[in-house]
């Protein structure tokens, strides 16, 4: 299950639940839409509630890749909460070439704080 609300110019998504590569890959489409439309360079991925399914890789995670990298989030911030790391680590690896900003919290104020002082260069 996933919530995505817009807050203080900060796209927020707070999943909850087992998931996926799959499911994650399902969200992207929709993130990328409201971030295009409301011009927002800032995303909170809040995994305090969600947990790796069984079998959370299998099959998806070079789809879930290929799709970030072609739906293009070049000069977004994004800070992972509590992500584990098999949902925060093949992000961090591509971040740089794909443009993005990354970085992982266990604080939500500090994931707050890192977002507001980021800014598109």
């Amino acid at each position: 299950m996933k919530r995505i609300s817009i807050r203080d110019d900060v796209l927020e998504v707070q999943y909850d639940g087992a998931l996926t590569y799959a499911e994650r890959t399902s969200v992207l489409e929709e993130v990328h839409a409201l971030i295009r439309r409301e011009g927002i360079e800032r995303v909170l991925l809040d995994f305090t509630g969600a947990w790796a399914a069984k079998n959370s890789y299998e099959g998806s995670v070079g789809e879930f890749i290929a799709r970030l990298e072609a739906l293009g989030f070049q000069g977004t911030s994004v800070a992972y909460l509590n992500a584990p790391a098999e949902h925060s680590e093949p992000v961090l690896l591509l971040s740089a070439s794909a443009g993005l900003r990354v970085a992982r919290f266990h604080c939500r104020r500090s994931a707050l704080g890192w977002l507001a002082e980021t800014t598109s260069a």
